[in-house]
C-alpha cells in the first residue's frame, strides 16, 4: 500500500572515513620509504646483530675462561694444602727425631754413663738394697761385658750371691724392678737351703756409655 508506493532513490556506496584512509596512506608510504632505503638501514642492522652476536660470543668465552681459572685456582689450592701438610708432617718428623735423639744423648750421659762413673755408685746400691731386703751382703761378685753394637754402649753383667728367706728375696727382686739405675734381672739360681734360708744366685745387667765408640 503506502510504504510500497513511496518511491525510493538511488542507492549510493558509504562513504570512506577519511581519518583511516590517511592512516593507511601514511604506512603505505612508511613501507615504500623503508624499502627504498633499504641500501641504507638493511647493512646497519646486520652490523649491530653481528656485534650483538659476537659481544654474546665474547661473553660464553669469558665465562668459560672465568671458569677454567676457577678449577686451575682450585686445585693448585688443594695442592698447596697437601704440600703444607706435608710440610707439617715432615717438619713433626724431624721435631720427633731431634727429640728421641736428646732423649738418646741424655739417656747415654745420665742413665748410661761410663763405668768408671757408675758402677761403683751401683755395687753401693745393689748391696743397700739387699741388706734393706734382710738379705746377707752380696758374695762372689762377678763381672762380664757384652757389647751392643748399635747402641755405642756396653752391656755389664754382674753375678752374685746372697743368702735369706724366700719372701726376703722377693722382696729384693722387687726393689731392683724399682730401681732407677736401669737394673735389669738376667737369672736366678737357687742354691742349698739351711733352716729356711736360702743361697740364691742372681744375675744382673746393665748399660754403660762406651766412650770409645762414642768418639768415633
Amino acid at each position: 500500500g503506502e510504504e510500497s508506493g513511496r518511491r525510493l532513490g538511488p542507492w549510493l556506496p558509504p562513504r570512506p572515513v577519511r581519518g583511516s584512509c590517511d592512516e593507511v596512506e601514511l604506512l603505505r608510504r612508511g613501507v615504500a620509504l623503508w624499502t627504498r632505503r633499504t641500501k641504507f638501514w638493511l647493512p646497519a642492522l646486520l652490523f649491530v646483530a653481528v656485534n650483538l652476536v659476537l659481544l654474546a660470543a665474547h661473553q660464553i668465552v669469558v665465562l668459560v675462561r672465568v671458569a677454567v681459572q676457577d678449577q686451575a685456582i682450585e686445585r693448585a689450592a688443594e695442592q698447596l694444602d697437601g704440600l703444607s701438610r706435608s710440610r707439617a708432617e715432615v717438619e713433626a718428623a724431624l721435631d720427633l727425631a731431634q727429640q728421641t735423639e736428646l732423649e738418646l744423648v741424655s739417656l747415654r750421659h745420665e742413665r748410661f754413663a761410663t763405668q768408671s762413673e757408675r758402677l761403683t755408685r751401683m755395687m753401693l746400691e745393689v748391696k743397700d738394697l739387699a741388706r734393706r731386703s734382710g738379705l746377707s751382703a752380696p758374695n762372689n761378685i762377678r763381672y762380664a761385658d757384652v757389647d751392643v753394637e748399635d747402641l755405642r754402649l756396653t752391656k755389664k753383667e754382674i753375678q752374685f750371691t746372697v743368702t735369706g728367706t724366700y719372701q726376703d728375696v722377693r722382696s729384693l727382686i722387687n726393689l731392683i724392678e724399682l730401681s732407677p739405675s736401669f737394673l735389669v734381672l738376667e737369672a736366678i739360681q737357687v742354691g742349698d737351703s739351711d733352716q729356711g734360708r736360702l743361697t740364691v744366685g742372681l744375675t744382673l745387667s746393665t748399660l754403660f756409655e762406651d766412650v770409645e765408640r762414642s768418639k768415633r
